[in-house]
């Protein structure tokens, strides 16, 4: 065949003019060489007539739908079962609260160490004299009509009590046999009984021995009035039964308020007097 461009003879199987490069022939298939798909058989069924297509769901709306169902299935889960009842929290009130003494007792020991028994004891007490015996003397009775020296006449210089102007102590020392008596005689008077009734509400007695309180009680206690109307309170008491070598008695005369005795103004205070005892075998 010719070339339709150029003229010259190609050959028939050419696609292309070998002088010009014309394309002599399609390489598209001829239409009637083109297969053609089969036309589906129409059914009188128009429902029989679409093509059964399965529609793609992405992945995405398959796990928020999944999701979804969880959450309801969750929330009905909560609705359905019995919610508990709440109470709220005890309120801790710091305070007092009953203890049983016993527990406590038994709690701290099984807590502590066992603590040795030598610590569980007091602690020991240095040795001192025993106190000696103080016993009221009634003058009326035997005892009174038996003589024993008293503090004042076995103290050198001593001044009785009543004859001081002002508070203050005075000591003495003394010394006598450990088996002896001794007297204690104690007085406060005034130029009438009336005087001293009403100084007595402003006074009173105190005696110690060796630190130690003696009760008043341990003296013999009576009031008097001599012939020129002087009234008196006398205490009177026999001290034996000596221990030891070395002790202290002290007779204190408080004055809580100034008074008068009809003889000179005693000032308020304590007005002692000190007596270092030492005993002899």
């Amino acid at each position: 065949m010719k070339c339709t461009n150029c003229g010259k003879e190609v050959s028939d199987t050419a696609n292309v003019c070998g002088y010009c490069g014309h394309r002599l022939k399609s390489t598209s298939l001829p239409v009637e060489s083109r297969p053609v798909p089969p036309t589906p058989k129409l059914s009188a069924d128009p429902s029989e007539n679409s093509v059964s297509r399965k529609p793609r769901t992405p992945r995405g709306w398959i796990f928020l739908t999944v999701v979804f169902g969880i959450a309801l299935i969750v929330l009905a889960a909560l609705q359905i079962l019995p919610r508990p009842h709440s109470t709220p929290p005890a309120t801790r009130v710091q305070g007092p609260t009953a203890v049983n003494p016993n527990s406590a007792i038994d709690q701290q020991q099984s807590l502590s160490p066992e603590a040795p028994s030598s610590a569980l004891e007091p602690p020991a007490t240095p040795p001192t004299n025993d106190l000696p015996l103080v016993e009221p003397c009634d003058i009326t009775s035997a005892c009174g009509q038996t003589y024993h020296k008293g503090f004042d006449e076995l103290a050198k210089d001593f001044i009785a009590t009543g004859s001081r102007a002002a508070p203050g102590s005075n000591t003495y020392s003394i010394t006598f046999a450990r088996g002896q008596t001794v007297s204690l005689w104690l007085a406060v008077c005034a130029t009438s009984a009336d005087i001293l009734k009403q100084n007595l509400q402003h006074l009173s007695y105190k005696l110690t021995i060796d630190g130690q309180p003696i009760n008043m009680d341990k003296l013999y206690q009576w009031d008097e009035v001599d012939s020129d109307g002087t009234g008196c309170r006398r205490y009177l008491g026999n001290i034996s039964n000596w221990t030891g070598n070395r002790h202290t008695v002290v007779t204190t005369l408080t004055i809580d308020a100034p008074i008068n005795d009809g003889w000179i103004d005693r000032p308020a205070g304590d007005y002692a007097d000190i007596y270092e005892v030492t005993l002899t075998p």
